[in-house]
């Protein structure tokens, strides 16, 4: 590590993009690409999410991993075992209520016909599986996040505020893909040791 304001990053906007499950990760190349041709042909396999709330942006939380110590009669502190792996997720609140795949996303399912969107029986509420891709831009200047399995289902209930837009909560906690890195960062600054 070293001293370097330049590594400093601002976010002045991002953009939620869905892919696939396990869809291949575009490069910073492609998504660079994306930004500055004015967002209007994401990178390849990807749909952006749309409009979502500006106060709550993207907001990443986890649940901790819950550990235990083991030990013997004599030594009680040998070694601290993982009980239960921390659980990573991202919610983002999408101001797109009349987008049926925001809805398809909230309801996990759902059947769409000529002007009507029909959401599933609670029973059949599921999670649905995609790849993720959270671009955070300062300028031109690109920061991605590369999820290639998330789970997405709804963080609470719609809101309809009087003077505001309507909100869909939703949830996307970060699963561990069946090859690689749950999360893998994009940067042109990162080098190997």
């Amino acid at each position: 590590m070293a001293y370097d304001e330049d590594l400093m990053y601002i976010m002045h906007t991002a953009r939620v993009l869905l892919g696939t499950k396990e869809a291949t990760a575009p490069t910073i190349s492609d998504i660079t690409t994306f930004v500055t041709g004015g967002y209007e042909t994401p990178p390849t396999g990807f749909d952006d999410l749309g409009n979502t709330d500006i106060d709550t942006s993207i907001t990443f939380s986890q649940d901790d991993a819950t550990s235990e110590t083991r030990g013997s009669l004599q030594n009680e502190k040998i070694r601290e075992i993982i009980t239960q792996a921390a659980v990573e997720y991202f919610d983002v609140n999408s101001l797109q209520p009349k987008d049926s795949d925001v809805m398809s996303l909230y309801y996990g399912g759902g059947t769409v016909t000529s002007g009507q969107f029909a959401a599933p029986r609670s029973t059949a509420i599921t999670a649905t599986e995609k790849s993720a891709l959270l671009v955070f831009v300062d300028g031109t200047d690109v920061f991605p996040a590369y999820m290639p399995k998330v789970s997405i289902k709804r963080n609470g209930v719609m809101t309809f505020p009087k003077d505001n837009w309507v909100q869909v909560p939703l949830r996307a906690t970060v699963l561990d893909p069946s090859t690689g890195s749950p999360t893998v960062w994009l940067s042109s600054d990162f080098t190997a040791a």
